[in-house]
């Protein structure tokens, strides 16, 4: 019966192996083979070292027969064949750079072009696609923010008094609603759809392009959506009439809870001009507040995002023939959003001229 396999390693041998097995650089299979290698040396059979390393046993004395036939040298796989990797770390690390600080959109081909001009790196569009996947980037929508306009210090006092609101909201003292006004073109942008592979789809423009639809809204999340529509601007008659409906829609609520109610807007022209100031005490009469939010801070304004869904997902790439069906559009956009999401939709009539009927 042949001996059992084992390695008798020196003690310098053995020291060594051990700090193989600690660095972090050395690749995992030369670590996992000098922890065989010692559990070895330490009296462990084959099939106890293969059950501690989760391996087969045949890969353990194929370990053990490396280290008779080349010692140290063997532990290291040998280069793989193949073409060898024409970038390196530091070339993608630049992209990732550009991609993360420049105030610009890339795309792989651009990427590319960057590549071949610093870099002298020669790599397609799709294999540059390959390696930023694998690193966790996707191929996502920008957007555009204002951000870097925003006061600071005025954010961060504004930011302590809103978030009172939202917490005296949450406990039920006070009820929030979120108002802004957005415009609907009726030639939409036109993006991307699904197409059989070689043809190409055409969105054809009306022989006029309709007037631009304005919305104004007041938005309570989960609760309700209420509207208007007009052809071109809002103005400020506009937006008193709608308020005017909201502060008698604050009394009642008032009446029937004991809470007022706040409604929290933008730094809109509109929203602050004479007229509109003269209007204030009396709404407050009637426990309706308005809370201006700080300027370029629109993130905080809860409704931005339902026009965000509307336009980019109910009507998104679409011509229509004129105001009316435009208008249309985006009745039916609105009252599936409150089917999908639980609230009530609410049309508010303006009772003007431009008024859409």
């Amino acid at each position: 019966m042949p001996a059992p396999l084992k390695v008798h390693l020196s003690q310098r041998e053995d020291q060594l192996l051990l700090k193989l097995t600690q660095a972090s650089l050395v690749p995992a299979r030369t670590r996992n083979r000098a922890i065989a290698l010692r559990l070895s040396t330490r009296g462990w059979k084959v099939a106890k070292i293969a059950e501690y390393l989760n391996w087969h046993e045949k890969t353990v004395r194929e370990t053990i027969h490396r280290w008779h036939r080349g010692g140290l040298a063997l532990l290291w796989d040998e280069p793989r064949p193949g073409r060898r990797r024409r970038w390196h770390d530091q070339d993608i690390e630049e992209l990732e750079e550009k991609l993360l600080t420049e105030q610009r959109a890339y795309n792989s081909r651009q990427l590319c072009e960057h590549l071949k001009k610093y870099r002298q790196v020669l790599l397609g569009a799709a294999r540059i696609r390959e390696i930023l996947k694998s690193r966790k980037y996707l191929w996502k929508r920008t957007r555009q923010s204002n951000k870097s306009q925003q006061n600071e210090k005025k954010k961060s006092r504004k930011q302590a008094d809103f978030e009172m609101l939202l917490l005296a909201a949450a406990c039920g003292e006070m009820r929030i609603k979120y108002l802004d006004e957005s415009g609907f073109s009726g030639w939409s942008t036109v993006g991307y759809t699904w197409v059989k592979r070689g043809m190409q789809k055409c969105i054809f423009q009306t022989k006029r392009r309709p007037r631009r639809i304005s919305i104004l809204g007041v938005f309570q999340p989960g609760v309700s959506f209420e509207y208007g529509l007009a052809v071109g601007g809002v103005s400020s008659k506009t937006f008193i009439k709608m308020m005017e409906a909201q502060a008698e829609s604050a009394q009642r609520w008032w009446q029937k809870t004991g809470t007022v109610t706040v409604i929290v807007l933008d730094n809109y022209s509109i929203h602050k001009s004479a007229e509109v100031k003269a209007k204030i005490p009396q709404w407050e009469q009637k426990y309706l507040y308005l809370f201006y939010l700080p300027e370029y801070c629109c993130e905080w304004n809860r409704i931005e995002d339902e026009w965000h869904q509307i336009k980019e997902h109910e009507i998104a790439g679409r011509m229509f023939e004129d105001e009316y069906e435009l208008a249309l559009a985006v009745m039916a956009a609105v009252e599936e959003r409150g089917r999908k999401h639980g609230y009530a939709s609410q049309r508010f009539r303006f009772n003007k001229e431009r008024q859409l009927r």
